[in-house]
């Protein structure tokens, strides 16, 4: 008779804090970054229109890819888990926080392209169509640096976690989550293409 291995519980790492350490870090140099781009003389930005665009089309792809990519890879490797308990759960979180450490810089790069072409179009006084994506980009460090500690704190401090639970709602994170950031990016482009407010 095979013997059923045991549920070890979640376990507390040592470099989980050195891990939200990098995160943080990154994410408040890529926040000062961004809110200091609005502030910015000319002379700092870049004046070729075509060359901002091409780097704001690289951030937009460095971003979302890297974003879904890591989304998507993480929720696979909980919801086709055979045998998922507490550790392998916790591992798949830490993974996750890794891959957004190597996307969070891409936020910098679709400012900086972004401001630049604006710039171009006499600032963001005379664009407010671009104000929602500057907004969302300001935001965007400190939502990376809020939702890792909610899950950390429910899926790795917590001995009380369904697993099985979680199994189901990583499933669903995955194909939601593809969803939302196709409507999402559709609803970005064709704002910036029509240059028109989204609200």
């Amino acid at each position: 008779m095979q013997e059923q291995r045991l549920d070890p519980g979640p376990k507390r790492n040592s470099r989980d804090k050195f891990l939200f350490a990098a995160h943080d870090a990154i994410n408040v140099l890529v926040l000062l970054f961004v809110f200091g781009l609005a502030h910015a003389g000319p002379d700092f930005l870049m004046q070729d229109y075509t060359a901002a665009k091409i780097l704001h089309l690289l951030g937009l792809g460095w971003f979302f890819g890297g974003l879904l990519a890591s989304t998507v890879s993480v929720s696979r490797f909980i919801w086709l888990q055979p045998f998922l308990d507490h550790e392998k759960l916790a591992h798949g979180f830490r993974f996750l926080l890794f891959l957004e450490l190597l996307c969070i810089p891409s936020i910098a790069l679709i400012a900086y392209g972004g401001m630049a072409m604006v710039a171009q179009l006499g600032g963001l006084q005379s664009q407010p169509w671009a104000y929602q994506g500057y907004l969302a980009l300001l935001f965007s460090p400190l939502v990376l640096m809020i939702t890792p500690r909610l899950y950390h704190k429910r899926l790795i401090q917590d001995p009380g976690v369904d697993i099985e639970r979680e199994k189901r709602l990583a499933f669903w994170l995955d194909s939601g989550f593809i969803v939302v950031m196709s409507l999402g990016l559709s609803g970005l482009v064709t704002s910036m293409v029509l240059k028109v407010t989204l609200f």
